[in-house]
């Protein structure tokens, strides 16, 4: 799908590093590592909900969402009360304080 590509992309953009060449390619040097597991985990979780969404082909709204620990981020993103870049800067920045 073109928008995981995009998505992919975007966050490697925003991050400054190959987020497709980290989520698929690396070697288990860098993805066990908080900083880059979190931005991981986020990326690929709103990769399939944007997919979700062309699959549909319409909007998803929702009147509630949830999400556990990381995954409130993606929640948020799917709400429309974050941005992606935004829930991927906090999450970065959450991934290298918890080491």
């Amino acid at each position: 799908y073109d928008c995981v590509r995009q998505t992919y992309d975007e966050a490697s953009e925003i991050l400054g590093y190959d987020m497709a060449a980290l989520s698929f390619e690396d070697p288990q040097e860098h993805i066990h590592l908080t900083r880059y597991t979190q931005p991981v985990l986020l990326t690929h979780s709103v990769a399939c909900l944007r997919v979700l969404q062309e699959l549909l082909a319409t909007p998803i709204s929702a009147e509630a969402s949830a999400g556990h620990s990381l995954g409130e981020y993606t929640a948020l993103v799917a709400a429309g009360a974050l941005e992606f870049k935004t829930a991927l800067d906090l999450v970065h920045h959450r991934g290298t304080l918890m080491g």
